[in-house]
């Protein structure tokens, strides 16, 4: 999703294979375990290019074909500490902040062409990207750190799971959503507190 000719390529073979473009799922993201002084701008750019210009340049993409027909849903997944950030992980929270920005922006831009766009914001998920932080945080017991994590940060106490987030993704890409646009979703078992 970092590079323009895959992003092209992808978005030739759906419309070759269904001749249409009804929905767009912008899901990829990246981090490095540092803070900002110990990042240097190549790993920034790498996460740029990763975490946000994955949507901008599939949005690009997408949104003629919607505003042509009238119809399209831009659902991105940006996540919790775009919102909240954590010490740790700057270049992730920033670029997923970002992502929420370019979302309402997009909103607004395309509302007049039924072309709705939200964000999803998951908090810690089962995936590779949280198993993979688990064993470079605890080598030894990746899964004991992670159930420590829930149990200390997340009210339900668990990981969410890669299907609990399709099913919101799933909602806000039907016709049921209709009314919804604009909107940044927290999916975290409820861990961000906030009332703004």
């Amino acid at each position: 999703m970092s590079k323009t000719a895959d992003v092209t390529r992808l978005f030739d073979q759906t419309l070759g294979r269904f001749g249409r473009l009804d929905i767009s799922v912008n899901n990829a993201g990246w981090y490095h375990l540092s803070q900002l002084l110990d990042l240097p701008d190549e790993a920034w750019q790498e996460n740029i290019d990763i975490n946000l210009f994955s949507v901008i340049r599939r949005s690009r993409l997408a949104i003629p074909h919607m505003r042509k027909q009238k119809w399209g849903r831009i659902i991105n997944i940006s996540s919790i500490f775009g919102k909240q950030p954590n010490a740790g992980t700057i270049d992730y929270n920033t670029t997923k902040a970002a992502v929420i920005s370019l979302t309402e922006t997009l909103a607004d831009e395309l509302v007049k062409d039924n072309v709705l766009a939200n964000a999803v914001c998951p908090g810690p998920v089962r995936t590779p990207l949280w198993e993979g932080l688990a064993k470079i945080i605890n080598p030894q017991d990746p899964e004991g750190m992670m159930a420590g994590l829930a149990a200390a940060n997340i009210p339900i106490g668990r990981f969410g799971w890669p299907e609990e987030v399709a099913s919101l993704v799933t909602f806000l890409a039907s016709e049921r959503a209709s009314f919804i646009t604009g909107a940044a979703y927290d999916i975290d078992g409820g861990m961000v507190k906030y009332m703004v």
